[in-house]
């Protein structure tokens, strides 16, 4: 097989993982289908991400971190697997919803914070890789906004809205600019998102909340 013939093959099998992700109910086929493509090219950075990704939404954390740190490794100026990386690890911090004893309380006190600084590590590297990447300087934002660093929150969704206007980063400054306690500039962002998005409710009260 040719190296054409061998990427035209990576190709349309990436492809097919993709439809099988988005049909829902085929994650684990998806799954089947990305091992068996990374046994046969474990070296491909495409091959790998795709993998990590198919491992992350699965919940297999770990192991996706190993693949995506692999690929990263193979090429370290590829900003998408730094995005990819960051994805995965945003999913342990929605791994355990309400602690149960001990190891729960270990996993939220110790675990959950080193993961999000890894995650805001990966955004960052994303960010300098790729200026432009819309959905990292909104990922950044959301995370500064929950830490309550709105300086920095504002920052950074400001600069994904120049980039690429969004409904849900309109709400997110929204939420910036009410907490700053900025209510012009929070009434008109919100406004823009629920103009954008009618079928949000929890937007739409969020908006009347702060207008009443």
């Amino acid at each position: 097989m040719t190296n054409s013939q061998e990427l035209k093959k990576i190709t349309d099998e990436i492809s097919e993982i993709g439809k099988l992700m988005k049909q829902k109910q085929n994650f684990k086929l998806a799954e089947n289908k990305a091992r068996k493509l990374y046994s046969q090219y474990s070296n491909n950075v495409s091959v790998l991400n795709t993998l990590g990704i198919v491992l992350a939404h699965n919940s297999h954390l770990d192991e996706s971190v190993t693949i995506l740190k692999k690929a990263i490794t193979l090429n370290p100026k590829d900003y998408s697997t730094y995005f990819n990386l960051s994805k995965t690890y945003e999913k342990y911090t929605k791994k355990i919803d309400q602690p149960k004893g001990d190891e729960d309380d270990f996993f939220l006190n110790l675990i959950i914070p080193m993961k999000q600084e890894q995650r805001l590590q990966c955004l960052m590297k994303t960010i300098e890789l790729k200026p432009d990447f819309v959905q990292a300087h909104h990922d950044l934002g959301t995370i500064y906004l929950n830490e309550n660093k709105l300086d920095l929150a504002l920052s950074s969704l400001t600069h994904a809205n120049e980039i690429f206007p969004n409904t849900e980063t309109f709400f997110k400054l929204g939420l910036v600019y009410s907490k700053k306690n900025n209510l012009i500039k929070a009434f008109e962002n919100l406004k823009t998102a629920v103009r954008g998005n009618l079928s949000n409710d929890y937007w739409a009260d969020t908006f009347f909340s702060i207008i009443n």
